[in-house]
C-alpha cells in the first residue's frame, strides 16, 4: 500500500504531494525538519552568537604541553 506525503517546494512555496512506500520512515523525516528548524532559528542563533561573545578568552595552556613533551 501506498501512502502520500506533503512536501514543499522551495521554488513555487506550494505543497506537493508525493507517494511514498508502506515502509516510509516518518520519525527520519520528522528528525530532518526538527533539525532545518533548528538551522534556521535566527532568533536563538543570534542570542548563542551573543553569548560567545560575552565568554572569556580560552586560556592558553601551550606551556603545561611543551613541559610534559620535555618529560618524555
Amino acid at each position: 500500500m501506498k501512502v502520500f506525503c506533503g512536501r514543499a517546494n522551495p521554488t513555487t512555496g506550494s505543497v506537493e504531494w508525493l507517494e511514498e512506500d508502506e515502509n516510509y520512515d516518518y520519525h527520519q523525516e520528522i528528525a530532518r525538519s526538527c533539525y532545518a528548524d533548528m538551522l534556521h532559528d535566527k532568533d536563538r542563533m543570534a542570542i548563542d552568537q551573543k553569548g560567545c561573545q560575552t565568554l572569556p578568552p580560552a586560556r592558553n595552556y601551550s606551556h603545561l604541553h611543551l613541559a610534559l613533551q620535555s618529560c618524555k
